[in-house]
């Protein structure tokens, strides 16, 4: 009787490493394709939300952007989904701004959140990328105002929990709240 259970437990975990080896191996694709070409993972934003894709547009044409036009991407890679909380810039591919499927659902913050990805490419010399956050909060600020910017600050926070320089980044936008207020 009890080998019969033993045969069964080696066939689990057999069973359980041909699973992770093969996760392993769709991981190692997704992450490849993400690097270097994530437009096969991605959709246009005008295919997949109208309405987001009209207020990206609408920032796209703003006199602040300099780098422009951008193209807006959703993301259908699992991998980029799980690992990113709204959008990102990928240095390989100027100009292009990928969105998670996530990101669509952050309603009242969504243009903030665009002029900050926008932020990372318009605060630097050309064909580079800022990776900094600050300047890319500073640059939604300018575009769509800091109480906006601030909104969107707080609500990452809250929703995605506490980071890294989070904090740093409303103590620094709640700064220049209230120094717009006191002007």
């Amino acid at each position: 009787m009890s080998i019969i259970f033993l045969i069964f437990d080696l066939k689990g975990v057999v069973l359980f490493i041909k699973t992770w080896v093969f996760i392993m191996f769709l991981a190692t694709i997704d992450f490849g394709l993400n690097m270097l070409r994530p437009q096969l993972l991605s959709w246009p934003l005008e295919r997949v939300d109208q309405e987001k894709y009209q207020i990206a547009e609408k920032l796209n044409y703003n006199p602040l952007v300099k780098k422009g036009p951008y193209t807006f991407w959703v993301s259908y890679s699992p991998l980029f989904n799980l690992r990113t909380a709204s959008m990102a810039v990928n240095p390989r591919w100027q100009g292009n701004i990928f969105l998670s499927l996530s990101s669509l659902k952050e309603g009242p913050h969504f243009d903030a959140a665009i002029a900050h990805e926008m932020g990372h490419f318009e605060g630097c010399p050309p064909k580079n990328i800022c990776f900094s956050d600050f300047d890319a909060d500073e640059f939604a600020a300018k575009m769509v105002g800091p109480e906006k910017t601030l909104a969107l600050l707080r609500y990452m926070s809250k929703t995605h929990g506490e980071y890294e320089g989070g904090n740093q980044r409303i103590h620094a936008m709640e700064n220049r709240v209230i120094s717009t207020e006191s002007r």
